[in-house]
């Protein structure tokens, strides 16, 4: 497992519920459907954990981290698999992973 540099190992924020609301001082995010996953870079690569501390594979997407323009970062997002039409297709698990164009990291402001 990489031993990131930057800050000891962290689990990503729960979700806490709420009452629905309408109110046009607020901004709502779009939901997506994936896993939720600590992304740890450290000098040029990258690991993806889950909540429990699992390790994540996708590849591609480690490869593409691992090149952002920083040395040490620590993300916390969803991982979302996009169909052909863009629609998030993880939390089903009945997408056939071939038509899985585009596997994205959502990445939140805290």
């Amino acid at each position: 497992m990489l031993e990131c540099r930057v800050v000891p190992r962290i689990k990503p924020m729960r979700l806490t519920r709420s009452k629905p609301f309408d109110n046009p001082d607020y901004i709502f995010e779009l939901k997506h459907d994936g896993f939720r996953a600590i992304v740890y870079i450290d000098d040029g690569n990258a690991e993806l954990v889950s909540r429990n501390q699992n390790r994540f594979a996708f590849g591609s997407l480690k490869i593409a981290l691992a090149q952002l323009p920083v040395k040490n970062a620590i993300l916390d997002g969803e991982v979302v698999g996009l169909d052909r039409n863009g629609v998030s297709q993880f939390a089903t698990g009945t997408q056939d992973a071939a038509d899985l164009l585009r596997v994205r990291l959502a990445v939140a402001e805290r």
